[in-house]
């Protein structure tokens, strides 16, 4: 990281379940009071009927978070979902997607996808502001726990209103419908097949292959063998 020698730049990866530790909590209650408040005032501004919820923040599966000096400075949200599953097509995500779109990555082969959602970047941390390029950042992180999951394909719905869809494209989305109004907002669904995202030339694709080395991997203890154990325990 020898751009940001003076800032001390860290990823956080959180399974976003019931039993994770007391630090991992800490860090979900800080992006939820960032990831809340600023979901609502772009609801709003669109005119949205739409607002945030706990409930929706807790079903996301896996969130990344890049804090700089130990202040959150952007996070996203991912999901994982199977087709194959009939259950799916109730889901309300795949629903403002469309049907269409759904046969499209049908049609491409896809069957399963992870999500890339609630991209944000706190106003303190944006790029007129930060000399760290964290939206990028998130991006290439995205594609490294893509790259590592059973997903054939990773889903987003880049919002038009703040040049994601520019973002996507350079780092090799394809678009399957432009300017899709979804829940208000205007946004372009793309999706990820490519695995290995390998930009040498850019600065922020080395500070991400840095950062995934070092990362911090939160993981949600597993509620099953938490009853075994006690159930081992009462038995002796």
């Amino acid at each position: 990281m020898s751009d940001n020698k003076a800032s001390d730049v860290q990823f956080y990866v959180i399974q976003n379940g019931s039993y994770i530790s007391k630090e991992a909590r800490e860090l979900r209650a800080k992006i939820y009071d960032i990831w809340n408040p600023l979901w609502t005032d772009i609801y709003k501004e669109h005119g949205s009927s739409t607002l945030p919820s706990l409930a929706g923040f807790r079903s996301f599966e896996v969130l990344h978070c890049i804090t700089v000096d130990g202040e959150v400075a952007g996070f996203s949200a991912h999901r994982f979902m199977d087709f194959r599953d009939a259950l799916s097509k109730h889901l309300e995500y795949l629903q403002i997607v469309g049907e269409e779109n759904l046969y499209k990555l049908h049609e491409m082969g896809i069957q399963k996808i992870m999500t890339f959602e609630a991209l944000m970047i706190p106003p303190t941390q944006r790029k007129s502001i930060s000399p760290i390029p964290i939206s990028k950042l998130l991006f290439y992180l995205a594609n490294r726990s893509f790259s590592l999951s059973p997903a054939d394909g990773m889903v987003g719905a880049a919002r038009v209103e703040v040049k994601v869809p520019l973002l996507s494209q350079a780092l090799g989305y394809d678009l399957l419908e432009s300017a899709r109004v979804m829940r208000g907002i205007p946004c372009d669904v793309v999706v990820q097949r490519n695995r290995e995202v390998f930009h040498p030339q850019e600065k922020a694709w080395h500070l991400s292959q840095e950062l995934w080395e070092k990362r911090v991997l939160f993981r949600s203890e597993d509620p099953f063998t938490v009853a075994r154990t006690e159930q081992t325990k009462k038995a002796a």
